[in-house]
């Protein structure tokens, strides 16, 4: 035997086929778009054509209008992701996806699974995130201690902005869905569901600070102009398509994507006193592989606040009841332990290459901290954290192995799930926001020219 190294030989011919890009123009033009809009587009079906959705992008370009004199604009740390609320996916009268608080999904997303590097480099360029570093003098000029800030860039600001000053700046972004990051694994084939165009709805966030930190109190206006969804499409020859459906037998088209699904919960904390809380999480799936949750002590937007930013509230212990099973038997009680579970629910907690960007700061952040800077310069850093505490469950059968081909989730279609963590507040917080993201399998089926989904 020899190794790779010594086996010299060619290359198998593939099929022929033709990739190329469309920008295409949402249903209604490229905008104005209002906060509280509905942007959508439809994807052109036709035979022989397939869609590469992790290398197709939404353009647009996010403007600003400051209701008030020395205003600044910063983001969150999922970026400009952080102006969608809803995205939802048809083909036809047939639902595909439908994703509420996107934003804060995408946080978690870009917490959890993008690496500093990544956050504060080209994520920097094309979606407006910044992990930045900081430096404190305490009292003695060569004591300095420098930490990372968790949050999100500046939007398109050389100092801080006046009254009516208008400020623009544009993104590129590839949307966590299934026409997005979701369907990595396989191209989204466009020639199965040729009865109707996939439908993409974009619903907007209804006010500037639900998705950055603002300096200032006086109402900031916002809209969405140049919107475009960038296509990379892929045209195959008919020995390509002779190859898929002679691969498929009789059976229709299908494949597995990941998905996720939100569900809300809102509940009282009393200040030093222990509290605990019972959230109901209705998440009735087939193959459910992990379930996440936050905690939003300013509900979702206030001013000078990060919109996103979950915090821990003091939290004592908590676990999840699923049906009769209470899990883990022993609850989580620390904070190191309780970012190991969230952890494994995305990853593999031995994967070296694995790189949340967060760290013991923004982690552990009791209570969120106002951004009340006034004085932006373009390399300007954030002295404010973005609360980035999460608490997971992995509900996988075979943990930290591969499932392309198996459905290793929990059946949860016939069990009750609650989330029971407890807090000892840190602060008179009148109520709290509590989010759940079910993470699934679903599948994606295409029959009789048409798609849809099952659970």
């Amino acid at each position: 035997m020899l190794p790779k190294n010594l086996k010299f030989q060619s290359k198998v011919e593939s099929a022929i086929s033709r990739s190329y890009r469309t920008n295409i123009q949402p249903q209604n033009g490229t905008g104005p778009y209002q906060l509280g809009d509905t942007i959508t587009v439809n994807i052109p079906t036709r035979a022989n054509l397939v869609l590469v959705p992790s290398e197709s992008y939404l353009k647009f370009t996010l403007n600003i209008t400051s209701g008030a004199a020395a205003n600044n604009f910063r983001f969150d740390s999922c970026g400009a992701h952080g102006v969608i609320q809803r995205i939802r996916v048809w083909s036809g009268s047939n639902l595909l996806q439908d994703i509420d608080n996107y934003g804060l999904l995408a946080k978690i997303m870009y917490d959890m699974q993008v690496s500093t590097d990544s956050a504060y480099g080209k994520m920097n360029v094309t979606s407006g995130t910044r992990s930045d570093l900081t430096a404190s003098v305490a009292g003695v000029a060569n004591v300095v201690s420098v930490n990372q800030t968790n949050s999100g860039d500046l939007v398109a600001q050389n100092s801080a902005v006046g009254a009516g000053a208008v400020i623009s700046q544009t993104y590129c972004i590839n949307l966590i869905s299934l026409m997005g990051s979701l369907c990595s694994q396989n191209y989204f084939p466009l020639f199965a569901a040729t009865s109707a165009p996939i439908r993409i709805e974009l619903q907007l966030t209804s006010a500037v600070t639900n998705y950055c930190a603002v300096a200032q109190a006086t109402l900031s206006t916002s809209t969405l102009t140049g919107c475009e969804y960038v296509a990379q499409f892929i045209e195959l020859g008919d020995q390509a398509m002779q190859m898929i459906y002679g691969s498929l037998g009789a059976e229709p088209l299908q494949f597995v994507v990941p998905d996720w699904r939100n569900y809300q919960y809102t509940a009282s904390l009393t200040n030093a006193v222990s509290t605990q809380v019972n959230m109901p999480i209705p998440a009735k799936f087939s193959s459910l592989k992990a379930l996440i949750c936050t905690t939003r002590d300013k509900g979702t937007g206030a001013t000078t606040f990060f919109p996103y930013s979950s915090v821990s509230q003091g939290i004592n212990n908590y676990q999840f009841r699923l049906g009769s099973q209470v899990v883990p038997s022993k609850p989580p009680d620390s904070l190191p332990e309780m970012f190991m579970e969230v952890q494994k629910s995305l990853a593999s907690i031995s994967d070296l290459a694995y790189q949340p960007s967060i760290e013991r700061v923004s982690y552990s952040l009791a209570a969120s901290t106002a951004s009340v800077e006034t004085g932006a310069a373009p390399t300007s850093v954030s002295s404010s954290n973005s609360g980035s505490f999460y608490v997971g469950l992995d509900l996988e059968n075979y943990s930290g192995a591969s499932k392309d081909t198996i459905f290793s989730g929990y059946n949860s279609n016939t069990d009750d799930i609650y989330w029971t963590p407890t807090f000892t507040s840190p602060g008179g917080v009148a109520s709290c926001r509590f989010d759940a993201f079910a993470n699934f399998d679903t599948v994606v089926v295409c029959e009789n020219g048409t798609a849809y989904v099952k659970f």
